[in-house]
This record gives structure tokens, sequence and C-alpha cells, in this order.
């Protein structure tokens, strides 16, 4: 498959390096030169240096041939332009990223209308990562499948846990919980358990279950504040932005720090259900009046990573229940974590996932169609969701008499709407949602997930 991205920023650095070690045929057009050096260095793409506005430079780049054509530049105008245009000129499926929230309305016209295939909003779906991230303080990372009857939750194994000590087999018994372990992160090696893995101080986990219970199995283990109440959040960007709509959605109480008074009039007439308080995050005193020391979890959102890491260090060292920290470049995210901010959530990051999905799901839908994709534990671990159809090899068939790749598991199936904790007894049948998660990197249909 061919593919085209225009714009080497982080967004579309990331999504080149990710397609190029898939085997995709890759190439990257951006006006920077510094920037296509160190692709062309450190990646198996090719470059061209030009405007993707300009149909010459599209049609070096081959887009008359292509299959997809992905632009992330920095403004959404250009984007909507380049992907006219090359529609216009012969590509066969666009992908545009969009960011101003002002266009947040329009964006299925404006899709429509174009012909694209797909707009990525990155602050807005990082946004709604950290939404869900909130409604559990307890855990790391939260996400959805099956349009939200099955939440996956990655939480650490902390110090006096009740899980110290027991293995996978026992975990069903001691836990009086109906939720599914999926994988473990020890030593940063990711395991898909056996029965006889025993759990063990700092591992962390990801489960799997219906979210009645996931917060049924957090009180279980002793965590009896399950809800989040109030969250303050320094900046005005956009991911501050839609975290507060989604947080007003979910009468969890929102308070915005940020020093631009331009970016505080927009947020004070765009959401209502929010406090905006025009001051500087940096300012200790501001802080401690505003009340840091009693909300329930605290956001760091400025366009600067380094502010936003100082910052959650010091909702850290403030005892806050939950600090949540939003990283742009991939090599603060070690750093973070070692300052002991274990939830970060990278924008485009997040879009990426998406695009990605949407590619594999266009090249391969043998046995099932991708619906969802997402990675975790530092990308060393891929979640999908595949709608099976009559292409899958084993259609009617118990799942202990499929043969499945090492380390791939089935997680659960969504039959007719009835959540499935799977059971070597349960079929795979046409229609059902059936969600896979594996280490390996090489799957893009339901079929590639077995021997």
């Amino acid at each position: 498959m061919k593919i085209i991205i225009v714009g080497a920023g982080k967004m579309g650095s990331y999504l080149s390096s990710v397609l190029s070690k898939e085997n995709y045929d890759i190439t990257v057009i951006d006006k920077n030169e510094q920037r296509l050096n160190i692709l062309n260095n450190t990646q198996d793409v090719s470059v061209i240096c030009g405007n993707g506005l300009v149909s010459d430079t599209l049609l070096e780049a081959g887009v008359d041939s292509s299959d997809i054509l992905i632009s992330t530049m920095r403004n959404d105008e250009d984007n909507i332009v380049c992907c006219l245009l090359a529609k216009n000129l012969g590509v066969e499926s666009t992908i545009m990223r969009i960011r101003n929230p002002e266009y947040e309305k329009s964006m299925k016209y404006i899709q429509n209308d174009l012909g694209l295939s797909m707009t990525i909003n990155p602050e807005l779906l990082a946004a709604r990562e950290i939404a869900d991230i909130l409604r559990l303080p307890s855990t790391i990372r939260a996400n959805y499948f099956s349009k939200g009857k099955i939440e996956m939750i990655e939480f650490r194994i902390k110090e006096e846990s009740k899980l110290i000590g027991i293995t996978v087999k026992e975990f069903a018994s001691k836990t009086k919980s109906d939720v599914i372990i999926i994988a473990v992160e020890r030593d940063n090696n990711v395991y898909i358990p056996n029965g006889d893995f025993e759990f063990m101080e700092n591992d962390r986990l990801i489960i799997a279950s219906k979210p009645l219970n996931i917060i049924n199995f957090f009180k279980q283990m002793g965590n009896t504040k399950v809800r989040t109440k109030n969250v303050m959040i320094i900046g005005g960007s956009k991911v501050s932005y839609y975290v507060a709509k989604f947080l007003g959605d979910m009468n969890i109480g929102v308070k915005i720090i940020e020093t631009n008074k331009e970016k505080c009039e927009f947020l004070s007439e765009n959401l209502s259900k929010a406090l905006i308080i025009n001051g500087d995050g940096s300012d200790k005193n501001l802080l401690l009046e505003e009340g840091i020391e009693e909300v329930d979890a605290f956001v760091s959102s400025t366009g600067i990573d380094e502010e936003n890491l100082i910052f959650a260090m010091f909702a850290n060292s403030m005892k806050v229940p939950k600090v949540i920290a939003k990283i742009n470049h991939l090599n603060f995210s070690e750093v973070v974590e070692n300052a002991g901010i274990e939830s970060i959530v990278t924008p485009h990051l997040v879009a990426s996932n998406q695009v990605i999905r949407y590619i594999r799901a266009k090249e391969n839908s043998k046995g099932g169609n991708m619906e969802s994709l997402i990675r975790l534990m530092d990308n060393k671990l891929e979640i999908m969701e595949f709608s099976v159809n009559n292409d899958f090899k084993y259609v009617g068939k118990k799942i202990k008499d499929i043969k499945f790749k090492g380390n791939v598991i089935v997680v659960c199936i969504n039959h007719n709407g009835t959540i499935i904790s799977p059971t070597g007894d349960d079929v795979i049948n046409i229609n059902d949602n059936i969600i896979i998660a594996t280490t390996k990197f090489d799957i893009k249909g339901l079929n590639d997930t077995l021997r």
C-alpha cells in the first residue's frame, strides 16, 4: 500500500515511523529540509522537500497512484486544501488532521462535502482519554470498546495491595470480581500471563470488563474513592477546552487557570460549567488559594512540555490523588514517569492509533473488520476489536478449538449486545465483536491472529 504523509511534524513523523516498520510504502512531504533529513536518516521512507499545497509536488510524490494521503500540517485550512487537491489528482483516500475547536461542529460537513475518508482531531481525542481516566482516579489509563459496553483499565499494583502474591488462576475467587486480566508489565517487559503468573508490587495491569464490574473491582480492592468530583486544569489549551466540556457533561467540577486574557475570555464564553481563572499557573500561592490541596485531580495541559512536567510534579508534592500531564514529545514520557507521574497523554499518539486502525482495516478485512485499535504499555501491547465476518476460518467453532498465535488472547466477545467473558467452550459467530490483545504487531485482519 502506497501512503503519502504531508507534514513532518510530531504526528507526521510518528506515523511515518510506525507505518514504514509495517512495510508500507511511505513518502513524506514537508518544506522543512532539516526535518526531512532526520527522517531520511532514521526511517525507511522517501522524502520530498516541497509544498504539499502544490499539485506538482503531490504528483512528484505519486499522488495519482497512491492509496492514501494523510495531511498533518500545522494549519487546518492547509490540510483541507491539500486533501481536496489530492482527491482531485486521483488519490483513493484522504485523511485530514483538524484541530481548531471552532470547526468542531462542522467536522461532519467538512468530511462529507470534501469526500474525506477520515478527519482526526488529536486534541479532542486526547481530551476524551483524559476524561476517561478521570472517571476512575485509581487508573493510569482507560479505554472503551463496543460503543462503551467494555471498559479497559490500566493500573499499578501498589504497596499493601490485595493482589500481591496471588496468581492469575486465583484472581477471580480472591477478588470476587468478574474482570479479565489482559496483560502485565514488569521491569519494562509485557506479559500475557498464564494461570501460574504471580502478581508483585509495582506491576502494571490491564483488565477489562463491563464498566460496572470495573467499579466493583476497585471497591473490592479497597479503593473507596472511585469517583472524581473536582478537577484543576493548568493551561487553556485546546485539550483543556475539550476536557472541560467532557467533564461538565459528567457533572465534574472544573477550574481552569490560564495566563492569557484572550484565551480566558474564549473559555468563559464557551464553557458555561467551568470556572476560568486568569492567572499564572506557576504561582504557588495562586494554586494554594484556588484549592489545589483539595481537588481530586490535576491536569497539566499547557503548550510546553517542561511546564507540564513541573506543574504535575508540584501537584504530586501536594498529594493530589490523580495527576495527569499532557506531553507532546515522546522523549519526555520516560522523564515524566520517573518523576512519579503515571498518567501521561500524548495527543498525536492517540490520533495516530485511529489512523493506523483505518489503514489496517482498509488493507485487510479477512475474517473481520477492524473496529478499534489502541496501543498500550509504551506501545508494547496492541488491543484490537474486530467485527467477525464469514471469511473468519473458525466461524461457529469453540475457542478451545481455534489455533491462535502465541501471545494472542481473546479478551471478550460482544454477542448481540451481550458481553461474554470467554471460556474455551464459547463459540465465535458471524457479526460478533471480538476483542484481541497481542504483543505481535503484524495483525491486520482477524485471520492474522491464527497460526
